[in-house]
């Protein structure tokens, strides 16, 4: 009896062991990043009411971070997207505007510039571009679908704005990943 009893908490307490380190691999991560960069209009005289311009959004530079229960790595990031720009009020000097990319791509880099992986989503956001001093200023979400290297098959979600001008405007995004 005494045996059965030993082994029984034994195998309890090896179970408990287990489920803890289970526990260290976190499926979710921290993930905040800031970058910088330029918008393009190809097309920059809005038709129509409410008016819908594409938008390009290529070599934005910053730096991301991923912080786990493994700890905290930092890459360099290079993001380009491309979408649509619906303005609501295209007659008046300020804009209300709604930015919708439909395919953004993060590309990390480690601390050698070699590059580990990628990842895909999208953002949409609202807010203001002032025409005539190209102050803009958004905020909304984004999400990412997929990715490749070390972010294969990850999946995440967070806020996301602009400020500055459109030919110099700055991005936060604050969010979480999941592996």
């Amino acid at each position: 009896m005494k045996k059965v009893r030993f082994a029984l908490t034994l195998g309890l307490a090896l179970s408990a062991i287990s489920a803890l380190a289970d526990l260290r691999h976190d499926p979710f991560a921290r993930f905040s990043a800031g970058v910088n960069g330029s918008v393009t209009l190809p097309v920059a005289t809005p038709i129509g009411n409410p008016a819908t311009l594409l938008f390009v959004e290529s070599g934005w530079t910053g730096t991301a971070t991923v912080s786990g229960l493994e700890g905290e790595t930092t890459y360099t990031v290079t993001v380009s997207d491309v979408g649509y720009l619906t303005i609501a009020n295209p007659t008046k000097p300020v804009w209300n505007v709604s930015p919708h990319c439909v395919a953004m791509t993060f590309t990390f880099y480690d601390d050698t510039d070699t590059e580990v992986g990628s990842m895909y989503g999208t953002f949409h956001t609202t807010g203001t571009l002032n025409t005539a001093t190209g102050v803009v200023d958004t905020s909304g979400y984004y999400d990412f679908t997929s990715g490749t290297g070390i972010f294969d098959g990850v999946k995440g979600f967070g806020t996301v704005g602009a400020s500055g001008t459109a030919a110099a405007a700055f991005c936060p995004f604050e969010g979480w990943l999941e592996y």
